[in-house]
């Protein structure tokens, strides 16, 4: 972990490897609503793209999780390093994958937020997604909860 609070500098983003499983890991398991491991293994199986997002010291500050299906793309799960939040590395996470989902001739992007998470509703809303629907029950097992379905048009 890190002991100070790093500040925003240059940062670079590749796809992710299953050699980078471990670093996935390290900031998926600062959540409290997390996947397991078998999930990310899945993910890699099924060559589902993983954004990764580095500073400028290597130092792994996030990913994003996302597939193509037909026209659409859809973001599945977006993680930041506790410790790098609210210094616009998940936006900017967010923002490549919409890069890479117009560049791949995508015409929508969708997602689900848990109605109570309101600093993702407010980013996505930022960023130019609507909500479409209230998805009553959506979170099932340890994650229990409502979701926004948001779109947006690329």
């Amino acid at each position: 972990m890190h002991n100070s609070k790093p500040k925003i500098g240059n940062c670079f983003y590749r796809h992710a490897t299953i050699e980078d499983l471990p670093d996935i890991m390290l900031i998926n398991d600062q959540f409290e609503h997390r996947w397991a491991i078998e999930k990310f293994k899945e993910v890699f199986e099924n060559k589902i793209p993983i954004i990764l997002g580095y500073n400028e010291d290597d130092v792994l500050i996030g990913y994003l999780v996302y597939f193509l299906v037909l026209d659409e793309g859809r973001i599945i799960n977006v993680a930041v390093d506790k410790f790098f939040q609210n210094q616009s590395y998940g936006k900017r996470l967010i923002h490549r994958s919409l890069e890479e989902m117009y560049e791949s001739d995508i015409h929508y992007a969708l997602l689900d937020v848990k109605t109570d998470n309101l600093s993702a509703i407010h980013l996505y809303t930022k960023m130019g997604f609507q909500i479409l629907c209230r998805r009553d029950g959506y979170y099932t097992g340890e994650i229990e909860g409502d979701s926004y379905y948001m779109q947006l048009r690329l």
